[in-house]
């Protein structure tokens, strides 16, 4: 797998796959307002990742700060026509490779509690929940107790 910084030139081929209803309706609506925000990020980054010359997933990340010490997972958008292939799994197992000085216990994501197929990918592959009462918001974090298959 070949991951690269989000560019411009990803942006349509990205937004046709917002056609898909389930993509639309946990990451989306996909817009130029987005886009601008990630062209113009500091604390984090978006990748594209490609499979053997296919464009097959857009994975987010912010950073952790002393405010915030977590790495957050923000988004992991499968080509809707690549599903079910294994490339979360992949992506997962391929984060350490990528980012290897950020701790294993540093890596968070906050689902939405009706996003079933998001929580059982991530429970499925070893991540916990964890509960921090400063929180405040209604989704669910998880926290990597594995970034291995």
């Amino acid at each position: 797998m070949l991951w690269t910084r989000f560019d411009r030139s990803h942006f349509e081929q990205y937004l046709s796959w917002y056609k898909d209803p389930e993509l639309n309706r946990w990451l989306g609506p996909m817009d130029e307002e987005w886009l601008d925000a990630v062209m113009n990020e500091e604390d984090g980054i978006q990748y594209a990742i490609f499979d053997k010359d296919e464009f097959v997933a857009v994975l987010g990340i912010t950073y952790g700060t002393e405010q915030q010490p977590f790495t957050v997972i923000t988004d992991i958008a499968i080509n809707p026509a690549q599903r079910r292939k294994g490339i979360g799994s992949r992506i997962l197992a391929e984060l350490n490779r990528q980012m290897p000085d950020i701790k294993l216990d540093n890596w968070v994501v906050y689902i939405d509690p009706k996003n079933h197929k998001a929580l059982t990918f991530f429970k499925k592959h070893n991540w916990i929940e964890t509960h921090d009462l400063s929180e405040s918001n209604d989704m669910i974090r998880l926290k990597a107790n594995s970034l291995t298959l």
